[in-house]
């Protein structure tokens, strides 16, 4: 899974490690339609240089499986992470395969469109369905731990 950008991103390539303070987290981190996202108005303190790392639909999984954000968040000064909701979260029924999509009876769908069909889904007992949860908030768990346990600067969870 490739994030939105391209290996030859600067923001990427310049940050001095230790220097920075990274934000993680979906929209509302990136500022999708805002003229000043909140990291923005952070950056606007002396020393400290903020690197938005705020993705359109990325969930922990996203961060977690890119060797490269991972390195990036992990050397800067302190992290805000966004809580990050889990619904794309890979389970037994739904292999992650994008941001925001799965595999979910072998089509490829929205992870909120293969929820409603589970919830919907005769074959799947209701014991079944609750399992396919808790497999998906363990690996949500999982990739945002993925995201913390490797970094050495300050973490804030907004």
């Amino acid at each position: 899974m490739n994030p939105p950008f391209t290996q030859e991103c600067p923001a990427l390539n310049s940050p001095e490690v230790g220097t920075y303070i990274t934000f993680a987290g979906p929209a509302q981190t990136s500022g999708r339609f805002e003229a000043r996202p909140f990291p923005a108005l952070v950056d606007k303190a002396p020393n400290a240089p903020v690197l938005n790392l705020g993705f359109d639909a990325y969930g922990p999984g996203a961060f977690s499986s890119h060797p490269r954000l991972l390195e990036t968040i992990h050397s800067s000064r302190s992290l805000v992470l966004q809580v990050m909701a889990g619904r794309s979260a890979g389970n037994s029924a739904m292999k992650k395969i994008k941001a925001r999509e799965v595999l979910y009876k072998g089509q490829e769908m929205y992870a909120e469109q293969a929820w409603k069909k589970a919830m919907k889904d005769d074959s799947l007992t209701p014991e079944r369905f609750w399992m396919l949860v808790d497999e998906a908030r363990q690996e949500r768990q999982a990739s945002r731990s993925r995201i913390l346990d490797g970094s050495s600067s300050t973490a804030c969870h907004a």
